[in-house]
């Protein structure tokens, strides 16, 4: 018959395991996989962020092309217009860390905070 000491001990080896588990998965970037799959679907199932964001889109009215290829440079119109992508390591965000919101260029709809920016290693 074990006692409690043996169960406390027990409970201790299996905390200290799974905080040596989570530690080793966070150097992997796991953690912050889930943590933004979870913040996703809160945001998803949240009812008033979806009727928000469709009252913002409502009055957003996307200007003319003529209008967009004013405001914008060319490599700027061909990203947010048609899908295109910037040379790599050429973007003028490459190395900009600024705390803040990145917002979209023409929408001003937010797009992500500064502090979710990932930093790829392997480019």
């Amino acid at each position: 018959m074990r006692d409690s000491s043996d169960l406390l001990m027990g409970t201790m080896i299996l905390v200290g395991l799974v905080m040596l588990i989570a530690i080793g998965l966070e150097q992997y970037g796991v953690f912050m996989i889930e943590k933004d799959i979870l913040i996703d679907k809160a945001r998803r199932e949240d009812p008033h962020r979806e009727s928000s964001q469709r009252q913002r889109m409502a009055k957003f009215v996307k200007p003319d092309d003529a209008i967009l290829k004013e405001m914008l440079t060319d490599l700027q119109y061909e990203v947010t217009q048609h899908n295109a992508t910037e040379p790599v390591n050429s973007g003028i965000f490459y190395t900009h860390f600024a705390r803040g919101i990145y917002v979209d260029i023409v929408s001003k709809e937010p797009l992500f905070s500064s502090v979710d920016k990932y930093e790829c290693p392997c480019g």
